[in-house]
């Protein structure tokens, strides 16, 4: 398959244009599991302590649900703004900068064109909130077989 028509084909099939919209929604989604899971956990689970120590002191300062939705909220916002400036980056480079196409040339005024700039849109943004997406929801599985240990032993 050529390098073109690969190019072509992902972006008519969506494959790597990640929207800010899936991809802050998946984010939110999964840490709000992620939270939840934690404050069954903490308050059935014996003995269990909050492993984050950001997350700990803001527990024992506010309380499970506001403390970890405090540093929830924090996290992700964060995160956005550090991930789409890494797009608007992305995109303000595509405009003239000199980035290389693919075989290693340059466009004639040393840009990139509209297809290249939303692969690596969408290669930004799943670097910048794949990981953390994937996290939450370890975190979440993690959690709910602890509470499934109390609720179902054995």
């Amino acid at each position: 398959m050529s390098g073109e028509y690969a190019r072509t084909e992902y972006a008519r099939r969506g494959l790597i244009r990640l929207t800010p919209r899936v991809g802050v929604g998946a984010l939110v989604v999964t840490q709000a599991a992620d939270v939840l899971t934690t404050v069954v956990a903490l308050r059935f689970v014996s003995g269990l302590k909050e492993a984050n120590v950001v997350a700990a002191a803001a527990i024992g300062a506010l309380g499970p649900i506001v403390g970890l939705t405090l540093v929830s909220v924090v996290a992700v916002g964060t995160l956005v703004v550090v991930t789409e400036r890494g797009v608007a980056v992305v995109r303000d480079l595509g405009d003239g900068d000199g980035l290389r196409d693919g075989d290693g040339s340059r466009d004639g005024d040393g840009s990139h064109d509209e297809e290249e700039s939303r692969v690596l849109v969408g290669v930004v943004r799943l670097v910048g909130y794949g990981p953390m997406t994937a996290l939450n929801l370890i975190v979440a599985f993690h959690n709910t077989a602890l509470i499934g240990t109390v609720c179902c032993p054995g």
